[in-house]
């Protein structure tokens, strides 16, 4: 055990002790490989976060996360703002309607066919003020 120990002390990720059965070592490889893949992971979601508080802080962009399956929408940005939504509500979520209710009644039909579209091809969309 104390060699182990020491083993780890000096900063491998990982400490293999003889004898081992013959599947250890790939299955000591596979588990670190999932350890380094969920931490770059980690890593990006990091740099994605910190790159949307940047953009949020410009007030020019803003970012909403609709959930089409129970249609509530949870946004932060200028967009809360134009469409006259509390913004407590708008950050905990709330209904899509409650957003377009607010739209000019010339607008809403380009609005309905341009959110259509993005949930149709799945891509993202940019309204512009």
């Amino acid at each position: 055990m104390e060699a182990r120990v020491e083993g780890l002390g000096r900063g491998p990720d990982d400490y293999l002790v003889k004898p081992f059965a013959a599947h250890e070592p790939q299955a000591r490889v596979n588990a670190n490989i999932q350890v380094a893949t969920a931490c770059q992971e980690a890593a990006r979601s990091v740099m994605r976060l910190e790159r949307l508080t940047l953009a949020l802080s410009t007030k020019r962009i803003s970012v909403f996360e609709w959930d089409v399956k129970s249609n509530n929408e949870v946004v932060h940005g200028p967009f809360v703002e134009a469409f006259g939504a509390p913004l407590v509500d708008a950050a905990r979520g709330m209904p899509l309607v409650a957003f377009l209710s607010a739209v000019n009644a010339e607008d809403i039909e380009a609005v309905n066919e341009v959110i259509t579209a993005a949930v149709e091809t799945e891509e993202l969309w940019r309204m512009r003020r």
